[in-house]
């Protein structure tokens, strides 16, 4: 019996093409991986400065704003912006800022995380008395709920006790109707990370009639229950003391504080919810002339207010609507 016929390679069918598919794809993924890796580095630095200041001048146009900024460094190694410059035709003339620098570790980023803020140099021009322009009716707005808000500012306190927040050479220069209204000298806001005190450091500020303000120093404690400022003189002559808003878990705001006038002082308190308020002069009297040219409204006839006693009930929700009482003593009229 003869062996059958072996059946010899026909030399013109070529070879299987899964090991040249296979290379070929391993070599498109090798490219792929080495453009991802360098768009990663490109917009980690270069990338990032370049295109960081296009997309935000684009939403700053889109609300009526003109700027730029320069972007520095690179968002593992940290970042900074310098050279801000905003400009509007509103009531926010220009808003220069020098640096801004946040604090963070890289990976933090991933979360929304940063451990503090470092901004130097602000200035800001502001017009004030602008005519409103002319716009749609806006649909009724709902009612304010306080419940809410409180909670809000709590869980704010939350996330920015933990950070350092650096605010340096705040400067405020601002105009009504073409002239100087107020301007704020140089001045700082300053937080220790997980401290409850808020240091401010407030410049001399010039009134409309070019009165100068001497510059001072206080400082704003926000407790996980309220915010207070021990002291803070916001006129020569007027002082805000024990200032207390409280702010409780589940419940609705509530202000008391003790406003001081010269000799004279009056103590300010509402109820929860802002839905009544009590005034009464405590202590000494109020000379009305010279309370008057204070506040930059001369009166032809001077008194001195020796007793006050004021009521107000029903504010909240709609002030129109309040009513209250007034028992007030003049004197030498």
């Amino acid at each position: 019996m003869s062996d059958p016929e072996k059946t010899e390679p026909d030399p013109d069918v070529r070879p299987p093409k899964r090991r040249k598919w296979l290379r070929r794809s391993l070599t498109v993924l090798g490219v792929l991986l080495v453009l991802l890796v360098a768009a990663v580095f490109w917009l980690n630095g270069p990338g990032l400065r370049l295109l960081g200041p296009r997309v935000a001048v684009h939403f700053l146009e889109k609300a009526g704003l003109r700027g730029n900024f320069s972007v520095g460094g690179s968002l593992t190694g940290g970042l900074s912006f310098s050279d801000l410059h905003i400009e509007g035709d509103r009531e926010l003339a220009s808003l220069t800022i020098d640096k801004v620098k946040p604090e963070y570790e890289w990976r933090g980023l991933f979360r929304g995380e940063i451990k503090g803020l470092v901004i130097e140099g602000v200035h800001a021009d502001l017009r004030l008395g602008l005519e409103k322009e002319e716009a749609l009716p806006e649909p009724e707005k709902p009612l304010l709920d306080l419940k809410k808000l409180v909670e809000t500012i709590r869980t704010t306190r939350g996330r920015v006790i933990p950070l350092n927040i650096q605010l340096k050479d705040i400067s405020l220069a601002a105009t009504k109707e073409g002239e100087p209204f107020l301007n704020l000298a140089k001045s700082a806001i300053s937080h220790a990370p997980g401290s409850d005190d808020f240091l401010l450091e407030l410049g001399a500020v010039t009134d409309p009639q070019g009165r100068e303000w001497p510059a001072q120093q206080s400082a704003i404690v926000w407790s996980p229950d309220d915010l207070t400022i021990a002291r803070i003189d916001p006129l020569p002559g007027v002082s805000l003391r024990e200032f207390a808003l409280q702010l409780p878990a589940g419940g609705e705001p509530s202000l008391d504080t003790q406003v001081m006038v010269d000799d004279a002082v009056l103590v300010v308190s509402t109820a929860p919810g802002f839905t009544a308020a009590k005034v009464d002069l405590r202590e000494g009297r109020l000379l009305v002339e010279q309370v008057a040219e204070r506040f930059g409204a001369p009166l032809p006839a001077s008194a001195a207010l020796t007793s006050l006693a004021v009521e107000v009930d029903g504010i909240l929700p709609d002030p129109a609507a309040a009513t209250g009482s007034a028992r007030l003593l003049l004197e030498n009229v």
